[in-house]
């Protein structure tokens, strides 16, 4: 198996994309598997590796067969005098990585990758430093998810002790190779704007699963706009299976969404236009292999622009029991996804 580590990361903004740490990283890493043995991570032979700004390296193959459903972990240490790209997960999806841990510091830290004890995060404090791809030789469909805080998994909690989370990795994660790449507040403007390392990284992949739409949607583009905002997207994906899926609406509530009936859209003309949307990706988008209902799924019904009662703690996201509906729909299909 081999780790990919990144230097960059995506900000949500619609102007920017993918943007660089700042400076140039210096990493060691290790594979814990099984749990209390570790095995070195090399980088063209040598125990270190540089990556530059805005940029990934990929490490050389490491010599461990992890069974399926295996626990293991990847120790990594980090140094990069302009910081380093995290995730925080905290107060969205608390206790979610709590056996994820790390630390830092604004001088230095003893590299901990072959020996030494990280405290796990606590539940309320969420924060994930990680590979951006791991990769290895597997008989099982490796898929891509490229989308917004709902692709993410905001307010969605894992089950059974998996990190899957969000509209479509909880359903497929348990069973193919799954990356995750969702991202709060993006659009598919902002993605378009900057995604060379994605793009680079989805060789590994055969499979691409768009799910941006809601944030540019209610930032009043139209479906059209979107439509060719997404096909945009899945021009970059040469070769590639595409895949969309049907977006979900957005309302207010005065129960806090324990009811269908007190619940109002946040904006018709942009629920109108999500409509318009779904509709085009349920008739076929340009170069599509397929999509994937979720709308259905959590909405009261087809278009009402009401979330189905207790699917939502805010009125954006989808919780735990509706991302639960959406896998036991069987709406998403792992067969669909090309292994080769």
């Amino acid at each position: 198996m081999q780790i990919v580590i990144p230097n960059f990361y995506v900000k949500a903004t619609a102007a920017t994309g993918e943007a660089g740490t700042g400076g140039t990283a210096t990493v060691s890493a290790s594979i814990e598997y099984p749990l209390g043995t570790r095995t070195q991570v090399l980088f063209s032979g040598v125990a270190t590796g540089s990556i530059p700004n805005n940029s990934y390296i990929v490490s050389d193959a490491v010599a461990v067969s992890i069974p399926k459903d295996a626990l293991f972990y990847v120790w990594l240490h980090w140094e990069n005098a302009s910081g380093f790209p995290y995730r925080n997960y905290t107060g969205n999806n608390p206790g979610v990585f709590a056996s994820d841990g790390y630390e830092y510091s604004a001088s230095s830290l003893a590299d901990k990758t072959m020996s030494g004890t990280i405290a796990n995060n606590s539940p309320t404090n969420t924060n994930v430093f990680g590979c951006c791809a791991i990769i290895a030789m597997s008989k099982r469909p490796a898929v891509l998810l490229i989308g917004d805080s709902r692709c993410l998994g905001t307010r969605d909690s894992n089950v059974a002790g998996f990190g899957d989370l969000g509209e479509v990795e909880k359903s497929i994660g348990p069973s193919l190779a799954v990356a995750n790449y969702g991202i709060s507040s993006l659009t598919a403007q902002g993605w378009n704007n900057s995604h060379a390392n994605q793009v680079a990284l989805a060789q590994y992949f055969q499979n691409i699963v768009i799910q941006i739409g809601v944030n540019d949607l209610y930032s009043g583009a139209s479906a059209a706009t979107l439509i060719t905002r997404n096909t945009t997207i899945a021009g970059n994906f040469t070769g590639k299976r595409i895949f969309y899926t049907t977006i979900p609406p957005e309302t207010t509530s005065t129960d806090n969404w324990a009811t269908e009936v007190n619940q109002t859209p946040v904006s018709v003309e942009n629920d109108t236009q999500r409509k318009s949307y779904n509709a085009s990706v349920r008739a076929g988008l340009s170069g599509a292999y397929g999509y994937f209902e979720i709308a259905d799924v959590v909405e009261s019904a087809r278009d009402s622009g009401i979330w189905k009662a207790g699917y939502t703690p805010d009125g954006v996201h989808e919780n735990a029991t509706a991302t639960a509906a959406i896998k036991a729909s069987g709406n998403i299909n792992a067969t669909v996804f090309a292994a080769t």
